[in-house]
């Protein structure tokens, strides 16, 4: 810094150079400053001062790490099983050499994220990455099935979107829980993701490197994987020296046809069963349209009482005819009791190896065993509940979907997605045909006719009315006035003639509001609800000779007593299903009488029964 004039040195101070007091007040500042300086509390120790305080580290050139793995597209996007909305997306891994043939599209993996291990699914293997820094390593491939198609991964977005959800929450809906002695099994019949993408192969260590890592993907977490009891196995599993079968599951991952295109399960629809549409307007179109491959859709409503061909009937044809043509089939039922009247009306078209069922109410080595088949192409057909709306079935062609107004095909948990609607987006995804059937048309069913999207599949009106069961009512006033009684009989006189002119033709049905015996009594005398003296629950009795117990704490009333007026008779208020049947046993001598409530439930009946009794529900 340049001084002032009056700072200069005079020529007498540049003269003795000696004369510490003429020193340059500048020469003086160092070493003030270094006696000032706090004393290095470090000295003399190198090494501990360069440990406590590390150096910067040198920047990844990411680009050039993956290019120096020798992985051809080393970068795999995953889709984590994490529900959080801002992490609904894909993050990129790097996939080390020794996972690069097991990690295929759709796989499922376990990475690190943050400080935790999640588990998720491979959307895609990619040649390079927009991440500034350094990639993650995949931790361990679970399992070399590919368990989510395209297809789900796109249809997943499309619900999430729908929706406002997140991928995650739509493909734990979608993918049934793994059984790893089933992938391990299967592992066998896949291709590498090598072979995948049409690259060179690997060596012979690397190519054989898939069911040791299956196995130590089982050893390392047991969490995620559901165990069956031995017994639990009465399958039958692919045989692992079958080079046919080996072939068409590659062929089909290959991007050919299934296996069930190649070895047809599924013969031609009968002549008899071609014609079960036929009562109904543009239902013979219909089918021809569904045989011919075209995506016809159309909104069925179904007689209700036909002779011949049920609601179960006219889904099994239906499904029948798309799958004999080379075209996949999912149909889906709102619960257990009308699943099971589809496939009845399915085994009787179809063998047992042309179809998987998918529901939860299944074991999980035999749903997951179905989900397999139907992810490899090995049935062209599946049915279930709605969970199986989100089936990967291999090239799909109709979609079926019965009762769409019933609220059991609404999902109770996130993102509480109706199957109707995802078998619409499904529809017009793949450009399959579709058909959503019941007695009575929903009104978003009747929406897709309105905006003319399906078709209306319905019966004329005079075949409606031929169909249909004939009503009486007993409480208008006409019977009343034929029959006073009518409103306070159990069984009205009108009801009574009916039943037995319809039991020389074959079984009544009689439903009644409430199960039991005696669900609810009162005093005889003063019309008193009977009470349990503990609680003050309702007492009911369980049969004829029994003694009153509470139907809240279980207590028994033993020589019961009105609380009100003391009188030890009582009258019933309701009267249950036993009761009921009970009765009709009596006042039709020699008729066999069957209840069907609670834990004694009767799917069906033969043709010998006479009466059978429901609960309501």
């Amino acid at each position: 810094m340049r001084k002032p004039a009056d700072m200069q040195p005079s020529k007498v101070d540049a003269q003795n150079p000696t004369d510490t007091s003429s020193m340059n007040v500048s020469d003086s500042e160092p070493a003030q400053q270094e006696s000032l300086q706090q004393p290095d509390l470090l000295q003399g120790f190198p090494a501990l001062r360069d440990a406590l305080i590390p150096p910067e580290p040198e920047p990844v050139d990411v680009h050039q790490r993956l290019a120096q793995s020798g992985v051809l597209y080393p970068v795999a996007r995953v889709r984590l099983d994490n529900t959080l909305p801002h992490l609904d997306r894909t993050f990129d891994y790097q996939v080390p050499a020794e996972m690069s043939e097991d990690a295929v599209p759709g796989a499922r993996v376990r990475v690190r994220f943050g400080s935790q291990r999640v588990t998720g699914f491979i959307a895609e293997r990619a040649e390079a990455t927009d991440v500034a820094k350094g990639l993650q390593p995949l931790l361990s491939v679970l399992s070399r099935i590919p368990a989510v198609s395209a297809e789900i991964f796109d249809l997943a977005e499309a619900l999430a979107d729908r929706y406002a959800s997140t991928v995650a929450n739509v493909l734990r809906l979608a993918v049934t829980p793994r059984v790893a002695s089933l992938d391990k099994q299967y592992a066998q019949f896949l291709p590498t993701f090598s072979e995948l993408m049409g690259l060179p192969q690997g060596s012979d260590e690397t190519s054989d490197r898939a069911e040791d890592r299956v196995s130590e993907s089982v050893a390392e977490d047991d969490s995620d994987t559901d165990h069956e009891p031995q017994e639990e196995a009465p399958e039958e599993l692919p045989a692992g020296d079958s080079p046919s079968l080996t072939d068409d599951i590659r062929g089909f991952l290959l991007g050919g046809f299934a296996p069930y295109q190649l070895h047809p399960p599924v013969a031609q629809v009968s002549a008899e069963d071609s014609r079960a549409f036929s009562d109904y307007e543009n239902g013979a179109e219909f089918l021809e349209d569904l045989a011919a491959g075209s995506p016809a859709r159309a909104v069925m409503n179904v007689l209700p009482a036909h002779p011949e061909f049920d609601w179960a009937e006219l889904l099994a044809i239906a499904v029948v005819t798309a799958a004999a043509n080379g075209r996949g089939a999912l149909a889906v039922a709102p619960d257990q009791k009308t699943l099971d009247r589809l496939e009845s009306a399915l085994k009787r078209r179809v063998p047992a190896g042309a179809y998987v069922r998918l529901s939860s109410s299944d074991k999980p080595h035999s749903r997951y065993h179905a989900y397999l088949k139907a992810r490899l192409g090995l049935v062209p057909i599946v049915i279930g509940t709605r969970a199986a709306a989100y089936a990967p079935v291999a090239n799909l062609g109709l979609l079926v979907c019965w009762d769409d107004g019933d609220s059991s095909l609404v999902e109770r948990r996130s993102p509480y997605c109706h199957a109707r609607d995802v078998l619409l987006l499904r529809a017009q995804a793949t450009d399959a045909a579709a058909l959503f059937a019941g007695y009575a048309m929903s009104s978003e069913s009747a929406r897709l006719v309105r905006t003319r999207w399906a078709s209306h599949v319905r019966a004329p009106r005079a075949t409606v009315h031929e169909f249909s069961p004939r009503i009486f009512s007993t409480g208008n006033d006409y019977q009343l006035a034929r029959d006073p009684l009518a409103a306070v009989a159990r069984i009205p006189r009108l009801a009574f003639e009916r039943a037995r002119v319809a039991l020389q033709h074959g079984p009544v049905l009689v439903q009644v509001a409430r199960s039991g015996y005696v669900p609810s009594f009162s005093c005889q005398r003063c019309r008193m609800p009977a009470r349990c003296n503990t609680c003050r629950g309702p007492l009911s009795l369980t049969s004829g000779a029994s003694v009153p117990s509470c139907s809240w704490c279980g207590r028994l009333a033993q020589q019961w007593r009105c609380a009100e007026c003391g009188y030890d008779q009582w009258r019933s208020g309701t009267v249950g299903a036993l009761r009921t049947a009970e009765e009709l046993g009596r006042a039709f001598r020699g008729v066999p009488v069957i209840s069907s409530a609670g834990d004694h439930v009767r799917a069906s009946v033969g043709p010998n029964l006479r009466w059978w009794l429901l609960p309501r529900g």
